[in-house]
């Protein structure tokens, strides 16, 4: 009897799709966040002194946000690869949460599912060694 544990090229690649669905969708998730901030930011009451902390608080914030969108963009780029993608997501969830939204605590769930997920282990140097036998 042989054993159906060996992931395929299909299973490779549907879970290479999942990782970057998953991806575009905390990308939409922070593009309707910075879309929110951008607009607290210009209703904001003026005249704003240059110690408003919480002022100051909304821009660091965006320009956090701004920074991580950037990742995300860039790794969901035509050509980008799915180990990009993978290290978008991984500094998404190393971040500080941008919001305290279930929807965001469920997407960090799913980011942290789907890297273990997608994480295929590559034989080191030494296993290949090993597995070639004495030279």
């Amino acid at each position: 009897m042989t054993s159906q544990s060996a992931a395929t090229p299909g299973d490779a690649r549907a879970s290479e799709s999942s990782v970057r669905a998953l991806c575009r969708e905390v990308q939409e998730h922070m593009d309707a966040l910075k879309r929110a901030l951008d607009e607290e930011i210009r209703t904001y009451p003026t005249p704003i002194p240059r110690c408003d902390a919480q002022f100051n608080n909304l821009y660091d914030e965006r320009a956090r946000l701004a920074g991580a969108l950037g990742r995300l963009r860039a790794a969901l780029a035509e050509d980008a690869s799915l180990d990009l993608v993978a290290e978008a997501l991984t500094a998404c969830v190393a971040d500080a949460p941008f919001s305290s939204s279930a929807h965001e605590r469920l997407l960090r769930e799913r980011i942290d599912t789907a890297l273990r997920g997608a994480a295929s282990p590559s034989p080191s140097r030494t296993d290949r060694t090993a597995a070639r036998g004495p030279a």
